[in-house]
């Protein structure tokens, strides 16, 4: 069996590789991130960093102020950064109002369930010497019966019957599930998704952005019933079992992909919204489109992962 011990893999690179080889190449490879993400990676980023520092014991003020703290941080290492200060400004409006709405919402339920850990990370050699890389949101214990379940914050535009139905076609719980087994000797087959929808209200014509982020943040705090949705999926040991197959044959496919230096373009038409590396496999590298991103650190090989993130 080659050694596959200098491949590293993680739930979202792996997505990545199957969506796209040549934008796996620029995130993973290159190690690009663009300096203005798209909204839905911003915003659940954001989402998932409040669970972690309120679960910590902080409140919204504080940890929406360590977190301006760690943009700004970023932002100070980029030269055309001005342009976006605004737009963070924006984000951690909404946030307050989202996650305010959210604590207000579920207060009756708050003793329900116990965390036993949060925000772990893990690094799993598999039997082909590649490592599995991640990080589990947390992992709760619930009070009447004891149990274990793994805990995913999801942020989506909507749900509905279609959206839980892929959620179970998802890998991603299969894979958590297999981490918390393997890193953590927790046996769970369960994961209870917590998602935080987005209000459907447009931007009115001369609002500007912090305006129209206030004008969602209210409609958290006045509408939160509408916002905020948890269901608990159960996955068999079958499929826990066999993502543990798939990851290895994903990380064989990533090294011959390395090795060959085979990083095919692919944009699905029906795709919604721009690939944020669309200049770079249109127009090439040069000082124009680099000026949209910055590398990051070979520690930060994961963006996922990365504490700046």
């Amino acid at each position: 069996m080659t050694d596959l011990s200098h491949v590293s893999v993680s739930n979202s690179s792996k997505h990545t590789f199957h969506d796209c080889k040549r934008k796996y190449f620029y995130e993973y490879i290159r190690r690009l991130t663009p300096l203005k993400e798209a909204h839905y990676f911003v915003w659940g980023s954001l989402v998932h960093k409040m669970s972690e520092l309120t679960d910590k014991g902080y409140t919204i003020k504080e940890a929406i102020d360590v977190l301006r703290g760690k943009v700004e941080n970023q932002l100070s290492r980029v030269s055309n950064s001005a342009g976006l200060i605004n737009h963070w400004e924006a984000l951690f409006i909404m946030l307050e109002g989202a996650w305010g709405a959210y604590i207000l919402y579920y207060a009756d339920r708050l003793g329900q369930y116990q965390v036993h850990s949060s925000e772990t990370r893990f690094d799993i050699i598999l039997p082909n010497g590649a490592h599995f890389k991640g990080k589990l949101d947390k992992i709760v214990q619930e009070v009447a019966t004891g149990e274990l379940f793994l805990w995913e914050i999801k942020t989506a535009a909507q749900t509905g019957e279609h959206w839980w139905d892929a959620s179970l076609l998802d890998t991603q719980g299969p894979g958590y599930c297999y981490a918390a087994r393997k890193a953590m000797n927790v046996h769970t087959s369960a994961v209870i998704y917590d998602v935080l929808k987005k209000p459907m209200i447009q931007q009115r014509s001369g609002e500007d952005e912090l305006d129209f982020a206030r004008r969602i943040r209210d409609t958290y705090l006045i509408d939160r019933a509408k916002y905020f949705e948890r269901k608990k999926i159960i996955f068999s040991d079958e499929e826990i079992d066999n993502y543990e197959e798939e990851l290895m044959r994903d990380a064989q496919l990533i090294d011959y992909h390395t090795r060959e230096v085979l990083w095919d373009k692919h944009h699905p038409r029906n795709r919604v919204g721009k690939c944020a590396y669309f200049p770079l496999c249109t127009l090439g590298e040069n000082g124009i489109t680099l000026a949209g991103f910055y590398q990051r650190t070979y520690e930060d090989l994961f963006k996922e992962l990365s504490e700046e993130e």
